[in-house]
């Protein structure tokens, strides 16, 4: 073997694995890529909206007391100390920067964090100026309002219809399907760092048809041509994204009526309740409309290893899965959707519930710890125990074999180290005095409300949740009558 040899498999410094790891972020950030000025023309561009002494000192308040200073050394609380001929200044210059959509010029500066989850990989929220951050926030009411006009079925992340809803919704129809006698088949499309190198022009282009504030998305745009390292820090990011993606789900909608569409931020999910070729066919479909629209129309890559087919039977995602080449949907059983579970109807999906129990398993001794320094264990494990356990089991729900496990691990970390302890006894000793720190609670009310809420705010389709709750009572009372679970 020659030097060449051993220099190409030798390790690499720290130094060295430090640039590897900021030139792989800054290719998928596109940090390279030069970002030339959007000019409006005047006729497409109207006064921008004043900013009110009021708003701006509610833009301000509504940063954390401890948020850091970041490298201006400013701290955004602070600017309510000035006096009010200094923050009327303030908002003269702000909307002057609005105007001529230039600040990008004077704050150059952003900071990138990249912090650790649970399960994935990282997230890298930046920090960029604060007097921006504070203008951006006083212009925070112009997403709601043209988020409820604009409002789609399909579009999911916006206030009232958060992931949750959207979770739940795939979900309730995966098992709508399982109680009669179609087939269920879907395709979940990821969406590769969207929120960095979005085309600016198509969404100025598509907010300019769509009759958005370009007043107020102009200085969002401009923010890609910050001089910085990775990222950026911007409030109408993910609007940006859905403003992009509207006219391309609308479309479909009118196209294929049997395809259900549930899209939150960069995830699509494509789902079709049918007899097995009528439903795989729509979903091949709609699948390909998407991708062939994201790569050529709105220069959007789809993630090749997190684009998944899950249908209600393996033979049906596998055969959606070869319709397509390069391999861009990998069939599986079920999978993580907006972090819960995600079958397609026929089986509960527990991989993920127990991935949850592990973990919270490994983080008992910590709890321990805690204890020996005299910290009320009770309080810790309601408030983290809960929801690291279950969530999700209100979307899919959960056997009462994991619910037990549940419990026992919930009592294990309260409870000093020991065996032989009757759990139901337990935690009546632990809640006599109303703590309700038995996870029992939350893994019955939870469901309920949901199931509730859906129903008052019509989350699916009205005669499918009467049918649903039907179906459930019809299956219990043959649980009573024979013993036996269908």
């Amino acid at each position: 073997m020659d030097a060449r040899s051993h220099a190409a498999v030798a390790p690499l410094s720290e130094q060295s694995a430090l640039d590897v790891e900021a030139a792989s972020w800054a290719e998928q950030w596109a940090v390279q890529e030069v970002c030339h000025e959007l000019f409006f023309p005047e006729h497409m561009l109207s006064a921008p909206q004043p900013i009110t002494l009021w708003a701006l000192d509610q833009a301000i308040a509504s940063f954390p007391v401890r948020a850091g200073l970041g490298a201006h050394r400013l701290a955004t609380r602070a600017i309510q100390r000035l006096p009010i001929a200094a923050r009327m200044l303030l908002i003269h210059i702000l909307l002057a920067a609005e105007w001529l959509g230039g600040w990008t010029a004077a704050c150059n500066l952003v900071l990138i964090v990249l912090l650790p989850k649970l399960y994935g990989a990282g997230c890298d929220p930046s920090a960029s100026s604060p007097l921006f951050r504070a203008r951006m926030r006083t212009r925070a009411s112009a997403a709601p309002a043209w988020e409820a006009a604009r409002a789609l079925p399909s579009a999911f992340g916006s206030a009232g219809r958060g992931a949750q809803r959207a979770a739940w919704a795939a979900a309730f129809a995966a098992e709508a399907s399982a109680t009669s006698a179609h087939q269920h088949v879907a395709s979940l499309l990821d969406l590769v760092g969207v929120l960095e190198p979005v085309p600016r022009r198509l969404v100025a282009a598509a907010a300019a048809r769509l009759c958005f504030d370009l007043i107020a998305l102009r200085p969002s745009l401009a923010a890609y041509r910050l001089a910085r390292a990775i990222g950026r820090d911007l409030f109408f990011a993910t609007l940006e994204l859905q403003m992009l993606l509207h006219e391309s789900v609308l479309i479909a909608s009118r196209r294929w009526h049997s395809l259900r569409l549930y899209l939150c931020v960069d995830d699509l999910t494509i789902v079709a309740s049918d007899f097995s070729e009528e439903a795989l066919v729509a979903v091949a479909r709609g699948t390909s409309f998407f991708v062939g629209m994201f790569g050529r129309c709105l220069k959007l890559a789809v993630s090749a290893s997190k684009s998944f087919a899950v249908a209600s039977r393996p033979s049906l995602a596998a055969s959606l899965s070869r319709m397509f080449q390069r391999r861009l949907l990998v069939p599986k059983c079920s999978v993580k959707m907006l972090g819960t579970a995600y079958a397609g109807g026929r089986a509960r999906a527990v991989g993920v519930f127990k991935a949850r129990l592990k973990q919270f398993k490994i983080r008992i001794p910590r709890v321990h710890a805690l204890r020996r320094h005299r910290v009320d264990t009770a309080r810790v494990v309601k408030a983290i125990g809960g929801p690291c356990m279950l969530r999700g089991m209100d979307i899919i729900g959960a056997s009462s074999t994991h619910q037990h496990s549940v419990r026992v691990a919930a009592l294990c970390a309260a409870l000093p180290p020991g065996t032989s302890r009757n759990v139901d006894v337990a935690f009546a000793v632990l809640d006599a005095g109303g703590a309700a720190l038995d996870p029992a609670y939350a893994a019955r009310a939870t469901p309920l409300r949901h199931w509730g809420v859906a129903h008052w705010q019509e989350w699916a389709p009205a005669p499918e949740p009467d049918h649903a709750f039907d179906e459930s009572g019809t299956r219990q009372e043959k649980v009573e009558v024979t013993g036996r679970s269908p």
